[in-house]
C-alpha cells in the first residue's frame, strides 16, 4: 500500500513537473516574440519623460508614478541595450506577468467549464497578450505604468479570492492595493467599489483585528509617495515641479495641475457638440 502511495506521488510530481515545464516554455516563446517587436529606443508618447525620471529618479507629471520611477530604476541596471531598451523591457515584463497570473487565477477559481478548464485557463491570458492595447502598451516605456497597473489588478483579485483561507491573503491584497495607488492610482480608485462589495460578501471572514491590520498594510503601500519628497529634496535632473512639503504632494497627486485644461477642455468639447446639434 505504502508503495503504491509513493507511485501516485511521484506520478502527480511528475505530472506537475512536466505541465510546468511546457508552460515555462511556453512564455518563454511568448517572450522572445514580443521582444522582436518591441521599440529598441522609443515612442512617439511620453516615453522619453519616464525614461529620463527613471535615469535619474526625477519626478514624473502629475500624479508624479514614484512606484514606476523606482522600478524602472531597477531595471535599468540590466545589462541589456540601452536605458530606453530596459524601459521597454520592464513593460513587457509586466505584461507577461500579467498574463501568467491571469492563468493561475482562471485555473484556480473560474469552475465554470470544469471539463475545458485548463483550456480556457490557457485561452485568456493569450488573448490578454496579443489584444491591441495591452500589447501596445507593452511595447513602449510609458506603457510600462498600465502593465503595471495590470499586473497588480490580477495580483489583487488572487489574493481577495484566497480570504477564505487566512487572513495573509488580505493582508497581502490591502499592501499590493496601497502600493499600486503609487503607480497610477486613477486606475486603482475605480475598483474599489468592487473591493467594497466582495468585502462585504466576505465579512464573516474578516474581525475587526484583521480589518485594522489590513489598513495599516494599505497605508504601508502608499508611503512609496515619500519618495517624491525625498528626492525633491536633491534637486534632481528632472522633476515637476518641486516638491517640499505634503502640501505639494497632495498638489502633485490630486492632479489639480489639469483641472483647468480638463474644464476648459470640456467646455470646448460642449460647446462643439451643441454646435453640431
Amino acid at each position: 500500500m505504502r508503495n503504491e502511495n509513493k507511485k501516485m506521488k511521484r506520478k502527480t510530481q511528475v505530472n506537475i513537473n512536466s505541465h510546468l515545464m511546457r508552460y515555462g516554455l511556453f512564455i518563454l516563446l511568448i517572450t522572445a516574440f514580443c521582444i522582436t517587436k518591441i521599440s529598441p529606443s522609443l515612442n512617439a508618447d511620453d516615453s522619453p519623460e519616464t525614461v529620463t525620471a527613471q535615469y535619474t529618479l526625477g519626478i514624473q507629471h502629475p500624479p508624479g508614478y514614484p512606484l514606476n520611477t523606482l522600478t524602472g530604476k531597477i531595471f535599468g541596471l540590466l545589462p541589456l541595450g540601452s536605458h530606453m531598451f530596459r524601459s521597454n523591457i520592464m513593460s513587457l515584463f509586466f505584461h507577461v506577468m500579467t498574463a501568467v497570473l491571469l492563468f493561475v487565477l482562471v485555473k484556480s477559481h473560474l469552475m465554470i467549464f470544469k471539463k475545458f478548464n485548463t483550456l480556457f485557463a490557457f485561452l485568456v491570458p493569450v488573448i490578454y497578450l496579443f489584444t491591441y492595447t495591452p500589447f501596445l502598451q507593452a511595447s513602449s516605456a510609458k506603457g510600462g505604468i498600465y502593465t503595471m497597473n495590470a499586473f497588480f489588478t490580477v495580483l489583487l483579485f488572487m489574493n481577495l479570492f484566497n480570504i477564505r483561507r487566512g487572513g495573509k491573503f488580505l493582508y497581502i491584497a490591502s499592501f499590493i492595493y496601497g502600493i499600486s495607488m503609487a503607480n497610477h492610482w486613477q486606475s486603482m480608485i475605480v475598483l474599489l467599489p468592487a473591493i467594497i462589495i466582495y468585502m462585504y460578501y466576505e465579512k464573516p471572514h474578516i474581525d475587526l483585528h484583521m480589518a485594522v491590520n489590513a489598513l495599516l498594510l494599505f497605508v504601508l503601500g502608499t508611503t512609496v509617495y515619500l519618495f517624491v519628497i525625498i528626492r525633491s529634496s536633491a534637486i534632481p535632473a528632472y522633476a515637476w515641479g518641486e516638491i517640499k512639503n505634503l502640501q505639494d504632494l497632495f498638489w502633485l497627486i490630486s492632479l489639480k495641475h489639469y483641472i483647468p485644461e480638463l474644464f476648459f477642455d470640456f467646455v470646448s468639447k460642449t460647446r462643439r457638440s451643441c454646435v453640431q446639434l
